[in-house]
């Protein structure tokens, strides 16, 4: 057998570092006429998918991200946002300073009624304002709702800033969806629906997870790619990989590749870690699983958390006012419009709790409007609209989050006294 020379080695490796180097040269080109490359989306698209696997992960305690904020454990509400202390200490100074001639209205509620109490606050300060019984005072609207709060945690929350030396005028509770469709979700990952969100709630909470060898494998597995993204990121941006239209797709490429491998030790760690926290903490009691049941348990601690905190406000003089927030999967509540169907998307938990919770919601409000509580129903707020609203399944945008002001607005002023005892004649 006759051994090639080390010319003719070097020669063919030559041919094929050029051959590969040309067939390189030639995918490029082709890309870049075929399709348009973008370096900077490129690298983006590289940063959002490093920066989704490299975020905290594993430690008993670590933080949560909701909505770009950072959860933190709260002893009576289960979790707050942290730096809330700092928050209310700053309302507290404003209330102590200025309430003494205003009109103080208090929302209550989930992640609607705060962004409604922070962005559209105005509308409601405006219209009471405006309204002579008001006599020429001020309104000021304090956002106390938090999202993904529902009953019974709003209740907490006013008797907590009730002790705190709070003394609104008005109380507004905007609810319904949480108490549905976050509820219905607790049902489903066995906690009874009168328990705080389940899925904010748990990733605080310690647990005991060291004697399990899956869960121990599945974190370092997790680990693992992470670093591996990081070298491979490290290394796209030295080499300049971006600018490539080849280079940056094997680059996005080896990146998905890990990232899908991140996601099933991920997947795997939070079943097991779930599981080990589940065996952590109490429940809230055994209910009947069944939709039907579980939406009436969800109805009820809706229907009990809004007579208590009217009983609460009835007896200090302040005035009362409950809405029911509309909500896009709620059966004629909109006629969706194409984006909005898109964006709307929601879990099977969410829709369930929706499509049989809030017929009971408005069957129960009805009742409990006719026995003197203050309740007005805003799902149908939108039935008419046929333009955008709805940015997600229940949040709207800036048109539709001044509609519900106006709308809360005018239910506290049908009220006899809407101010409350401070300043009713």
């Amino acid at each position: 057998m006759r051994v090639p020379s080390v010319r003719a080695v070097l020669r063919r490796l030559g041919l094929a570092l050029f051959g590969g180097l040309m067939a390189i040269a030639i995918a490029e080109v082709v890309l870049r006429v075929l399709s348009t490359h973008d370096s900077a989306k490129s690298a983006a698209a590289v940063d959002e998918l490093v920066g989704r696997m490299t975020k905290a992960f594993g430690e008993i305690n670590a933080p949560v991200r909701e909505s770009g904020s950072t959860l933190a454990f709260h002893p009576l509400y289960a979790y707050d946002y942290a730096g809330a202390d700092r928050v209310v200490d700053q309302r507290l100074r404003t209330f102590r300073l200025s309430s003494a001639n205003e009109i103080c209205v208090f929302v209550y509620g989930g992640s609607v009624s705060a962004q409604v109490g922070q962005q559209a606050a105005d509308e409601i300060e405006r219209l009471l304002a405006a309204d002579p019984r008001a006599a020429g005072r001020v309104a000021r609207v304090y956002p106390m709702g938090r999202g993904g709060y529902k009953a019974p945690q709003t209740l907490a929350a006013l008797q907590h800033d009730l002790s705190c030396g709070f003394a609104p005028d008005v109380v507004l509770l905007v609810d319904g969806f949480n108490e549905v469709a976050v509820a219905n979700a607790n049902v489903k990952n066995d906690f009874h629906p009168i328990m705080p969100g389940v899925s904010f709630w748990l990733p605080l909470v310690a647990a005991p997870m060291t004697s399990s060898t899956v869960t121990l494998d599945a974190e370092l597995a997790v680990r693992r790619e992470q670093r591996w993204a990081v070298r491979l990121d490290e290394l796209g941006d030295s080499l300049g990989a971006a600018h490539s239209a080849v280079a940056s797709r094997l680059w996005l490429w080896s990146i998905n590749a890990c990232n899908r491998r991140w996601a099933r030790a991920v997947d795997l760690y939070t079943r097991h870690a779930a599981a080990a926290k589940r065996g952590w903490v109490n429940r809230g009691g055994t209910i009947d699983r069944t939709p039907e049941a579980a939406l009436e348990a969800c109805a009820t601690v809706w229907r009990e958390n809004a007579r208590s905190m009217r009983a609460i406000c009835e007896s200090r003089g302040i005035a009362f006012v409950h809405v029911l927030q509309p909500t896009l999967h709620d059966a004629g509540a909109k006629p969706a419009t194409e984006n909005e169907l898109r964006v709307g998307g929601a879990s099977d938990a969410w829709l369930e709790g929706v499509r049989l919770g809030y017929p009971l919601l408005r069957s129960i409000g009805a009742e409990l409007r006719a026995q003197g509580h203050e309740f007005f129903d805003g799902s149908p707020l939108f039935a008419q609209e046929t333009g955008e609203i709805y940015v997600d399944s229940c949040h709207y945008n800036d048109a539709g989050r001044r509609e519900l002001a106006r709308f809360s607005a005018r239910a506290i002023l049908a009220l006899e006294r809407p101010f409350g005892a401070r300043w009713s004649p």
